[in-house]
């Protein structure tokens, strides 16, 4: 049996704890937890990938030992096991069903109390964070990809209000989905819905992918079974990403950078033109193969960490503490930008070529401790899951509801994109923390504004 063989079935094995996982709930989904949807995004990504880039890349996988192979896999299979431990932890709140009352989880709760916001609230709100989603394309560039000098160029107050707004979109995510499969306020559901999924189109295809997989977790949690014509549309709709929008949205981002230079309407204009001279079914059969038979492959770099680390030392922690200097606002800490990113500070220091490579938690947890840095990252992933569900859930008791949405919506995106670079998250928490002292500042300003009419 070859490596690439081995390699699809230890694939294979870490996907099917995904779906062990998907299979223990599935008859009470109502006590989901971000947990559940951090183990199966990363069962599925690294359990399934090598099987995308082995069909891709015409039946062949890039050359690694035997040996780096397993220890790869065993340290996602360790960061795995770390979540599931944690899983444990997680909390459950009471859900009042008529006269009887149980436990679930909080995604359950946000989604039998959602609808009672009213509509008009919810579409001002939407207006106002689609508008300034709008606002900062223009300022950035529209469709032009946000790069380190554009980042840097950009005022600090627009780049931290995109980042809360990125926050507040899953919130009319949640509550479209929940009206419209309740069969209320349809219209404004859907508008709401194609709005938001444009974005996700333009931005990435992860982007793509998690508005998808919330629509079907928070269809799961609202329905008692599933309806075989939704599984069948569910296929149905993955297979015309695959083939259709996945293809369209690197055309797009293709265009975008190639015509870059020009102003919003103009490039606009330029990238339609661009996508009727190149058919999408043309990148399908050549360009997107070749951008997913080697993508897909995200584990690669942790089996080049660990080959290093053979004849390297560890970097102890330094991998992680870099991350956490980078999240410092540049408002305080502007030299930052002249040292090197977290990726290009583990590059350097095991002597690796840089390039464009996906970096995730159980990559940093690697580059600081090995395999058992993979275990100790799934705790820390966990754990911090854990943390800020009771946060969320606190708050909600407390009727603060739009800001335990806003942490609650910080959870689901840090379990979900754990496969982007740890500075993100950081931020996402960073974000939370900002609009918790702004949520205060504004709370002491109404209570001085009532004191002063009493």
């Amino acid at each position: 049996m070859n490596n690439v063989a081995i390699e699809l079935i230890l694939g294979l094995l870490i996907g099917l704890t995904g779906i062990f996982t998907f299979l223990k709930i599935r008859n009470n989904f109502e006590i989901f937890s971000t947990i559940d949807l951090a183990i199966w995004s990363n069962a599925a990504i690294f359990g399934f990938a090598p099987w995308i880039s082995f069909y891709y890349g015409n039946h062949k996988l890039s050359d690694v030992s035997l040996y780096i192979l397993l220890e790869t896999y065993g340290a996602v299979l360790f960061f795995i096991y770390g979540l599931f431990l944690m899983r444990a932890w997680t909390p459950k709140f009471k859900i009042k069903n008529g006269t009887q009352e149980y436990l679930g989880g909080f995604l359950k709760v946000i989604t039998s109390f959602i609808l009672f916001v009213d509509p008009t609230s919810m579409i001002l709100f939407f207006i106002g964070t689609f508008f300034f989603q709008i606002l900062f394309d223009l300022k950035a560039g529209f469709l032009s990809g946000i790069n380190k000098s554009t980042w840097v160029k950009l005022p600090y107050w627009l780049t931290s209000i995109n980042m809360m707004i990125g926050l507040f979109k899953y919130i009319c995510v949640v509550w479209s989905v929940t009206s419209f499969l309740k069969g209320k306020n349809k219209l404004i559901s859907m508008v709401i819905l194609l709005s938001e999924f444009v974005f996700a189109l333009i931005y990435a295809r992860r982007e793509m992918a998690f508005f998808l997989v919330l629509i079907f977790i928070i269809y799961l949690i609202n329905e008692k079974k599933v309806k075989f014509k939704f599984v069948i549309g569910a296929l149905a709709l993955i297979v015309f990403a695959n083939s259709f929008i996945f293809p369209l949205y690197l055309d797009i981002r293709i265009a975008s950078y190639r015509f870059h230079y020009l102003s919003p309407l103009t490039k606009v204009s330029a990238i339609a033109s661009y996508l009727i001279t190149h058919p999408v079914l043309h990148t399908w059969g050549k360009r997107y193969a070749r951008n997913m038979s080697h993508r897909a492959l995200i584990i690669r770099p942790i089996a080049r960490i660990l080959k290093k680390q053979n004849t390297q030392p560890l970097m102890m922690g330094r991998a992680i503490v870099r991350t956490l200097y980078w999240v410092v606002p540049k408002v305080f800490l502007d030299q930052k930008y002249l040292h090197r990113q977290p990726l290009q500070y583990i590059e350097h220091f095991y002597g690796m070529a840089s390039r464009d490579r996906g970096v995730d938690w159980p990559f940093f947890g690697c580059a600081d401790w090995g395999i058992p840095g993979a275990f100790f990252m799934g705790l820390l992933l966990g754990g911090l899951l854990v943390f800020l569900e009771k946060v969320s859930g606190l708050l909600f008791k407390m009727g603060n509801v739009f800001f335990s949405l806003c942490v609650f919506s910080a959870a689901l995106t840090i379990a979900f994109f754990f496969q982007t670079n740890l500075i993100a998250d950081w931020i996402i928490l960073r974000n939370v923390l900002i609009l918790f002292i702004l949520f205060k500042v504004f709370e002491w300003i109404k209570k001085q504004v009532k004191s002063r009419n009493k």
